[in-house]
């Protein structure tokens, strides 16, 4: 099989089209990731961090007013303006217990100001984590922010074992967070495309031509040349695409850091938040990427040897490819959404949406029946209408059994009576 293999490689080297192929790939990616790196600038680390100081000097004038103390050498907070006045005449009425709540409340408020300004995180984060508990008992569990801040809440908890620095995770370039970032474009439609225009012509130029009977001249079995083939269209796309992965990937760590392998991200599973580091996020989001290209593989060989034709091949594998993606896109099958594997490739969405049947069912359903999942739309920004099916769990397991089923029909096919 030693012998098949490398002669594929061979040969899919010395096609210009190939190498065309291959060249586009990189390309791909490294657009993709120049484009999120340009966005990255304008919606950066820093400015998250800034926001944060926002939010906890708009929570320090509130307490101060409600104390009835002296804010004037404080900037004004937009939407505040004769807040004080009202918050000093209340601030008569409030007892002593009250009061000295307020008051740890204020000084939880000042260190977490404090300590994001001079970016000491390990005083930081077990502050701002006492102003997120405070804020979240304060919160009707009937409000729609109740499950944002609780997200929130959970998020900082793990951040305050590691006290590591808060990032923008929806656009920050860091490596350990760039595939995060650069998987919630389409990029992987654009790569998918590419691996069919390499492996299309894997077996159906074999058939075009009738070379493949010179093949079973050989001494080796048709299982051997069918496999060796299909292992040969593997590794040149897998490394392809992960060598490019990699190039960015230190690229990203050269000019905005490496981040921490174990930078926390939370998660909905089976109706709870459970968190899971960066290295395993990573870890997630490249085996998806590589099953998905098993499966584009596995349906070109299922296509090409069914067509006998090259062009054919790739022109049917582009179609429906694209068809499929774009029906999965535009909810057309979205009963069966979840045992399709093109409704798995924006893989961000998929990791953020990772819940079993998980819904706030406080909230309004959207106009698809499913409820807003909150977590999701805070943290990535993407669609509000989640199907809860379409997870990281299921995708898996989907793209898993359709690459099996279209292998086993591709070796029926490559095995018909007329071939030998």
């Amino acid at each position: 099989m030693l012998t098949i293999i490398s002669f594929e490689l061979k040969k899919l080297f010395k096609s210009k089209k190939n190498i065309f192929s291959i060249v586009l790939i990189f390309f791909t990616v490294f657009l993709f990731t120049g484009i999120k790196d340009m966005q990255s600038e304008l919606n950066s680390d820093e400015d998250r961090r800034n926001m944060t100081a926002e939010i906890l000097v708009a929570e320090q004038f509130d307490l101060k007013s409600k104390l009835g103390m002296d804010t004037g050498d404080m900037v004004n907070i937009p939407g505040q303006e004769g807040e004080e006045t009202i918050q000093a005449a209340k601030a008569k009425d409030i007892t002593e217990i009250e009061k000295k709540e307020l008051e740890q409340r204020l000084v939880n408020v000042e260190q977490a100001l404090k300590s994001i300004k001079s970016e000491d995180w390990e005083n930081f984060h077990p502050a701002y984590l006492k102003v997120l508990k405070d804020e979240v008992k304060e919160t009707d569990e009937n409000d729609v922010l109740y499950e944002i801040q609780k997200y929130e809440l959970r998020k900082e908890e793990e951040l305050a074992k590691v006290k590591l620095p808060i990032i923008q995770d929806k656009t920050s370039m860091q490596s350990s967070n760039f595939l995060r970032v650069l998987l919630q474009q389409n990029v992987l439609i654009v790569l998918v495309i590419l691996i069919i225009m390499i492996n299309t012509e894997v077996y159906s130029r074999e058939m075009e031509g009738n070379t493949y009977k010179l093949l079973y001249t050989q001494s080796m079995g048709k299982n051997k040349i069918f496999f060796g083939k299909f292992i040969a269209q593997l590794i040149i796309s897998m490394t392809s695409v992960f060598l490019a992965l990699f190039i960015s990937f230190i690229f990203c760590g050269v000019k905005h850091g490496f981040g921490s392998a174990v930078y926390p991200y939370i998660l909905i599973l089976k109706d709870k938040m459970v968190c899971i580091t960066a290295w395993q996020r990573n870890l997630c989001e490249l085996s998806m990427i590589a099953l998905i290209i098993i499966c584009t593989c596995s349906l070109c060989t299922v296509i090409s040897n069914a067509v006998k034709n090259n062009n054919t091949g790739i022109f049917i594998n582009i179609c429906t490819t694209g068809f499929l993606y774009l029906a999965t896109s535009k909810k057309f099958f979205e009963s069966i959404l979840y045992v399709i594997p093109f409704s798995y490739f924006n893989i961000s969405s998929v990791m953020m949406n990772v819940s079993l049947d998980y819904h706030f069912d406080k909230f309004i359903k959207g106009q698809s029946g499913h409820f807003l999942n909150i977590p999701f739309w805070y943290e990535s920004g993407y669609d509000l209408i989640v199907d809860p099916k379409i997870n990281f769990c299921n995708g898996m397991i989907c793209l898993t059994v359709i690459s099996v089923v279209l292998i086993l029909i591709a070796y029926k096919l490559f095995n018909r009576k007329e071939y030998n």
